[in-house]
């Protein structure tokens, strides 16, 4: 006998998977040959130790797809390792004869599918990260007597310090031709920490003084037009409520309206029109 099919028969022998009569003629041909039986052991302890190392993977799998994430491409990326782990699971390591063991990973697989298909999947905490456009600086920071002041609370903000910004700008003056965008800024840092009420607010006022007097340097309407959208988003996302849905949805449907329609804004305006449809 070739060494590949005693290697088959080792296999068969330690799943299980020989009828009767190949299993007694096989274990007569063990009862002579010590070197056979040290193969069938080790054979048996190897595929035990396989099993247990894919058991582990699989409940560390569902672990994963259990945790809450926000991110579409990681929830794909989880999905699609589960199915290719209880697929091999069940090639591999599952003997025919064992019952129990077909049982075990039919359930593993209705759970799997159950999860699979009923878990919602939030696009739009994904689409709030990608969608966020910072205030720019440039050659704001040049003008005004406030401009010592707003230009450190413009690199606290790029460092993350948003506090730290926030407590800076408490010294904006209404006098200053840099007023609108210290409350820019406000916002933003507001919209960063997640005060997105306060974010709305304060992006409401920017846009009832667009039209204020020239004294002012006004920032980009757009940019503060479509972070109010974006704080109104995750108002709406924390509160199904249809008033907050409305008041999302008229304030998408003006931004529309007075966009570019060539800019990234209007795209990313029109692509959150699309998935508040899809809801």
């Amino acid at each position: 006998m070739e060494s590949s099919d005693i290697l088959l028969l080792i296999k068969k022998y330690a799943q299980g998977e020989l009828n009767d009569e190949e299993r007694k003629s096989f274990e007569r041909m063990l009862s002579d040959n010590p070197d056979l039986q040290k193969e069938v052991e080790s054979t048996k302890l190897l595929m035990r130790a396989a099993e247990k190392t894919e058991r582990q993977r699989l409940l560390s799998l569902v672990q994963e797809l259990s945790v809450q994430t926000e991110s579409p491409s990681v929830q794909l990326l989880l999905r699609e390792r589960l199915r290719r782990t209880l697929k091999t699971w069940a090639a591999v390591f599952t003997p025919p004869q064992k019952l129990v063991w077909r049982i075990g990973i039919a359930v593993l697989f209705a759970a799997a599918a159950i999860w699979w298909f009923s878990k919602p999947t939030d696009r739009f905490p994904e689409f709030q990260k990608v969608a966020y456009v910072p205030p720019a600086a440039s050659d704001l920071l040049r003008r005004g007597t406030a401009g010592n002041f707003i230009s450190t609370a413009f690199r606290e903000y790029e460092s993350g310090n948003y506090w730290q910004s926030l407590a800076g700008l408490e010294n904006a003056s209404p006098e200053d031709s840099l007023f609108l965008v210290a409350l820019l800024l406000r916002g933003h840092n507001h919209y960063q920490l997640g005060n997105y009420t306060q974010a709305a607010i304060v992006f409401n006022e920017l846009i009832t003084q667009q039209d204020s007097s020239a004294k002012y340097l006004h920032p980009n309407p757009d940019n503060v037009a479509w972070t109010r959208i974006l704080a109104l988003l995750a108002q709406y996302r924390s509160d199904k409520k249809e008033a907050k849905r409305d008041e999302l949805l008229q304030a998408l449907n003006a931004f529309l309206k007075t966009a570019n329609s060539t800019d990234t804004y209007h795209k990313r305006a029109a692509e959150l029109q699309e998935l508040l449809k899809e809801k």
